[in-house]
């Protein structure tokens, strides 16, 4: 933004003034890039997908011979009275080695990496009544796939659900940090999701609304 004053127009009195208030322009337009952020599902549609008109996707141990898996589906109103929600049930056994169920959403057009260096963070409205079954989770690509993930703790009713970047760890599929685990960068993201913690057995439901990038 530039700002430009004519020494004709003002006294030092008056310069002074519209100095004061350029500076408070600057501040309230940085105010506004602050505050933009990305929405990546907000389920107001007729279907399960997200902003880039990507599907969202299960991804449980059923896939790969179990029996865990996760059933996803619509309901309304969502969170303060939006649209819709997402209803996620997940459901995860014992007949796996290392059991788990997630949902998932793609980030970049035909799931493409995406680079979200510039956001600090994700957040999204959550609610359920298994407080502290559930954690975020985000794939990286960067040549070889990287998930990590972070726990958040959901409530009876709808709260909005705010995690840094930085918080995230990476874990391996058994949900052990690796050996040679590599700190978070928002660089070649693939997509983002909620899984059920790791040691959990049985059915637990969450819905889902307003998933969204802050900076």
């Amino acid at each position: 933004m530039r700002i430009s004053f004519s020494s004709r127009l003002y006294d030092r009195r008056g310069a002074a003034a519209a100095f004061l208030l350029a500076v408070c322009a600057l501040i309230a337009g940085g105010a506004t890039m602050q505050d933009r952020s990305l929405t990546i599902a907000d389920f107001e549609g007729a279907t399960i997908e997200t902003r880039s008109g990507l599907t969202m996707m299960p991804y449980a141990d059923e896939q790969f011979g179990g029996t865990s898996d996760a059933r996803m589906s619509l309901i309304h109103p969502g969170a303060n009275g939006s649209r819709g929600a997402l209803r996620i049930v997940f459901r995860v056994t014992a007949e796996f080695a290392n059991p788990f169920a997630g949902a998932w959403a793609m980030v970049g057009a035909e799931g493409l990496a995406t680079d979200l260096s510039a956001y600090r963070g994700v957040r999204f409205y959550a609610r359920s009544k298994e407080r502290s079954a559930f954690a975020a989770g985000i794939v990286r690509f960067p040549g070889v796939q990287k998930r990590y993930t972070m726990p958040f703790e959901a409530q009876p009713d709808w709260s909005l659900i705010e995690l840094p970047f930085d918080k995230f760890r990476e874990m391996t599929p058994g949900s052990a940090p690796p050996a040679n685990a590599s700190p978070f960068d928002a660089k070649d993201i693939t997509s983002i999701g909620v899984i059920v913690m790791t040691g959990l057995r049985g059915e637990f439901e969450l819905d889902l609304d307003g998933v969204e990038l802050y900076r």
